[in-house]
């Protein structure tokens, strides 16, 4: 028994020194690496598996582990007496020609790890044995360890990591000096060096050896984007500030472009949180020079600069998140603060086309600025492009309560009109202006609105535009306005506007002449015939004709009797005669209640008034006042008053008529009754405004009394909304805020409010 132990120690001993001088042959010859393992070294494997095969399985593992032993013993004493004093001599602490020096430790690493195959063929059985998966992994694993282990018990490794980051530095140096032979060597190299690391630190995580390499480069980057931060914060513009911070960007990914890019994306979240998240307040100060207020403000479509310096603050924040609540917040404000700008230009005005026309243009601008702004430098961000949507919603339906944004777009509308048929413009904003009209909450209401202004204009137009070109060209305009109305509302709504344009334009075909000797007068009736389905409401009034106008109600009679469900409107108030005056070779185009009054005064031309021509003529006084007005701005009629009361008879000698009117048709005005009515407005919701402002408020002062926080909110919504908020609706946004972790209330004092 104890000759065969001392006979198994003999052999053992006899394998260790086989061992010893394989491993010496490997690593201390410079004949390695070869092309072919060695045959004595297959022998070695061979002898040691015989060995080892004959004990017992337990044994097996064991006298294996001894054999690894022997290999640790031999890598220690490689590593202690070979390569710690070479890379001693490298001298990582100067860090002159750091390049050359990583590119030696790279070189004698790779050198100590290729030879472990060399390794794994003298001493396969053992190390599959204990290893059976992955033997030859298992095995660079363990030199690595070795390695590593007595590397950190050393400056060494804290030398080879200040080399490299000065190395890192180094290469943004000269990337930024536009020298790219220079950096992409140095990056190569940066990179093999990385590599090489990142993956002994994830293979060496279970073996607590912590190399602290990634938390080294991420502290470099702390430090360095800290340092960035604090000077370019201070000297640099917005706009170059955030070049600055692209530029580094790029240069992360150019540099710093391992193969596992773990490290380059915590770098670059790095970056974004100091670099970026902290200027975030100066981007949306209100005091600093080209803060995104003022890029907003200053944006047109021709200034290319303005454009790169929105697209780079989308490219930079947006794009890391589309939803940023600071940035949509405060382009909301600056789109609510520029659209309230413009409805000043309206306020304590009186109602007109002109300042309509201005009004709506200038809002219609104010859109297609913030829709390129999304277009062409936010990339389509939907986010901004809903935020938009919401800002003209409130601005359009909750407005101060004098203005009424249907009102102005209607009367826009029907100046686009005239401008057209007088050929001042090519109305070149009638079609693109309608898409307003999809921010107003009461769609329906405007419809029933328009319509009536629609009929208004018909009729009017109908009178005043003798040529049948002229004619054509304004009902084709009415036409693109409805077309325009139906792609973006919907045709079910717009369908009855695009029938009473086509019952009109028919309505036009119809003429009916027939005169009247009487005084040399001519009378000409155009009969309008028109689906009462199709049309708004007209106010009832009965007027009694007098003997001139006999003929008309026959006429009425017989057009009523052959026509299919339609309401004939066309005497009454809504008709028109021609009257020729023949001492002027004038032709006066009157409605038939101006036509009535004037045939009072046939006989007898004297001063009437309002009362005496009512007892002749049997109309409403309130009517005869009204055309009596419209007649006089034409001249047909003059006006003298005594005793306080007004007078008015035929003016005869039409000495103001100007001599180009002379041989023209004089068309007055009608007061048409058409009877609508409209929805109240509904309330400014001021809730997203009041919950921005809270959270500013909150920002800037870190704590507050609920009272002053109150107190600041009504004076904020006084001012900028000119409306009064109650106290319960200010608690309700705070109590939400709370409850979405925004605000904290303070333990000891529930009324002081701190922000989160």
């Amino acid at each position: 028994m104890i000759q065969s132990q001392n006979q198994t120690k003999a052999q053992f001993q006899e394998l260790e020194q086989k061992i010893e001088n394989s491993f010496d042959d490997i690593f201390n010859t410079t004949s390695y690496p070869i092309k072919e393992i060695p045959k004595f070294q297959s022998q070695l494997n061979s002898e040691i598996m015989n060995f080892i095969l004959r004990f017992s399985n337990d044994l097996q593992i064991e006298m294996a582990i001894n054999f690894i032993r022997i290999l640790k013993k031999l890598v220690q004493i490689h590593i202690e007496d070979q390569i710690i004093p070479l890379f001693n001599n490298l001298n990582f602490y100067d860090q002159t020609n750091g390049c050359s020096k990583l590119e030696c430790f790279i070189e004698m690493y790779q050198k100590y790890i290729k030879k472990s195959k060399y390794l794994l063929t003298s001493l396969y059985f053992a190390i599959n044995l204990i290893y059976p998966k992955n033997p030859q992994e298992a095995l660079k694993d363990y030199l690595d360890y070795l390695l590593l282990q007595k590397l950190c018990s050393t400056n060494i490794l804290k030398q080879l990591f200040e080399c490299f980051l000065q190395q890192i530095d180094a290469a943004y140096y000269l990337i930024q000096k536009n020298q790219d032979s220079s950096w992409k060597q140095i990056g190569n190299t940066l990179k093999q060096f990385g590599d090489i690391f990142i993956n002994l630190q994830k293979e060496q995580a279970n073996n607590n050896i912590d190399l602290q390499f990634t938390n080294v480069v991420l502290t470099h980057f702390k430090n360095k984007y800290q340092e960035f931060y604090n000077k370019w914060a201070q000297e640099y513009k917005i706009p170059f500030y955030l070049r600055k911070v692209k530029m580094q960007k790029e240069y992360n990914n150019q540099i710093l472009n391992f193969d596992d890019n773990s490290i380059r994306l915590q770098i670059n979240s790095q970056l974004e949180e100091q670099l970026l998240q902290n200027f975030k307040d100066f981007i949306l100060s209100d005091n600093i020079p080209f803060n995104l207020e003022s890029l907003l403000e200053n944006f047109n479509s021709e200034n290319l600069e303005i454009q790169d310096d929105l697209g780079l603050l989308n490219e930079l924040y947006l794009t890391l998140d589309p939803n940023d609540q600071d940035i949509k917040m405060k382009i909301k404000q600056k789109i609510l603060q520029e659209g309230n700008l413009i409805f000043q230009i309206i306020n304590n005005q009186e109602v007109n086309k002109q300042l309509s026309h201005r009004f709506v243009i200038s809002l219609f601008q104010l859109h297609q600025k913030y829709h390129k702004i999304i277009q062409i430098c936010l990339n389509q961000n939907t986010y901004i492009q809903s935020l938009l949507t919401n800002a003209f919603e409130e601005l359009l339906n909750f407005s101060d309560q004098k203005l009424d944004f249907q009102e102005y777009f209607v009367l826009f509308i029907e100046q686009e009109i005239e401008n057209v048929i007088n050929n001042q413009n090519d109305n070149q904003y009638l079609g693109d202006t309608v898409q307003l009209l999809l921010y107003l909450s009461e769609k329906n209401d405007f419809t029933v609105y328009y319509q009536n202004r629609l009929a208004q204009r018909l009729l009017k137009y109908y009178r005043i535009l003798s040529s049948t070109e002229f004619y054509q060209v304004y009902l084709k305009t009415e036409s693109i306005i409805i077309q325009k109305m139906s792609s973006l509302m919907g045709n079910q709504s717009i369908y009855p506007l695009e029938l009473m344009i086509e019952e009109f334009s028919k309505s036009r075909e119809t003429i009916f002449e027939f005169k009247i000797e009487n005084n040399k007068q001519l009378i000409v009736q155009h009969p309008l015939l028109l689906k009462q389905s199709d049309w708004p409401k007209f106010q009832y009034q009965q007027i009694e004709l007098n003997e001139e106008f006999f003929i008309i109600g026959k006429l009425k009679q017989k057009f009523e009797s052959q026509q299919d469900q339609k309401l004939i409107n066309w005497l009454d108030l809504l008709s028109y005669v021609d009257i020729e005056y023949s001492k002027k070779q004038i032709t006066l185009r009157i409605n038939i209640p101006q036509a009535i009054i004037l045939f009072a005064y046939q006989y007898k031309n004297e001063f009437l008034s309002t009362k005496m021509i009512s007892q002749i003529t049997k109309l409403q006084e309130y009517l005869i006042i009204q055309n009596c007005l419209e007649m006089k701005a034409s001249n047909i009629l003059e006006e003298v008053v005594i005793d306080n009361e007004k007078l008015y008879r035929f003016n005869e000698e039409w000495e103001e008529l100007e001599d180009s009117k002379i041989n023209k048709i004089i068309i007055t005005n009608t007061q048409i009754p058409i009877l609508y009515l409209k929805k109240a407005k509904s309330k400014r919701n001021l809730n997203l405004p009041m919950e921005a402002f809270i959270l500013k408020t909150l920002k800037i002062k870190k704590t507050i009394l609920f009272q002053d926080l109150v107190e600041n909110v009504k004076q904020y919504t006084k001012n900028t909304f000119n409306e009064d908020i109650q106290v319960d609706q200010i608690s309700t946004i705070i109590k939400n805020l709370y409850e979405r972790n925004y605000l904290d209330i303070d333990a000891s004092n529930p009324e002081l409010l701190k922000y989160v």
